[in-house]
């Protein structure tokens, strides 16, 4: 029966802290600890001291994970948002000697499965070959980037004999 009794006390004590501000808890402690023997009120007091150093520490322990938690949620997001994206990427040519290769050369290039959104595309010219007996110029223009593909040209001026022409692409997007 008497350990019954302790174990109200506690938990009202714990009611007490965790209920009002530190001026009540010392109103209402007083109070409670009135009707009580000198030990029991020293057991109480000592009781309440380590419950008040404990709400704080609590609470410094529910704020940290608190940042934790959120710390650990902007992660997660940044790696789901790594694999929604995506790149594919491939070749464009054209080649045969005169009269064969004709210029300008342009090619649709069609994204399967398509894109949720406009992808960046990248390209660089990777082969070129010429006649020695002219200047060499050579374009490439990416042109109409949607989310289902892009349109790449190769092209010359100026009276250049362009035999071959390749490029690298690369689209990468979400």
């Amino acid at each position: 029966m008497m350990h019954f009794i302790k174990c109200i006390l506690f938990l009202t004590l714990l009611e007490i802290v965790a209920k009002c501000s530190p001026n009540e808890q010392e109103k209402k402690l007083s109070a409670r600890v009135a009707g009580s023997s000198t030990t029991e009120s020293n057991i109480m007091i000592n009781i309440l001291d380590q419950l008040y150093a404990m709400k704080s520490n609590v609470q410094q322990l529910e704020n940290e994970m608190k940042l934790a938690l959120t710390s650990c949620e902007r992660r997660i997001q940044v790696i789901e948002n790594r694999k929604e994206t995506r790149c594919v990427s491939g070749t464009v040519g054209h080649a045969g000697f005169k009269p064969t290769a004709t210029w300008p050369y342009s090619q649709r290039i069609a994204f399967n499965p398509p894109f949720d959104g406009t992808p960046t595309v990248t390209y660089g010219l990777y082969t070129l070959a010429s006649s020695d007996e002219t200047n060499l110029r050579v374009a490439t223009l990416v042109s109409d980037v949607s989310r289902t593909g892009f349109q790449i040209t190769l092209r010359t001026w100026s009276g250049s004999e362009l035999f071959e022409a390749a490029v690298s692409w690369m689209a990468c997007g979400k």
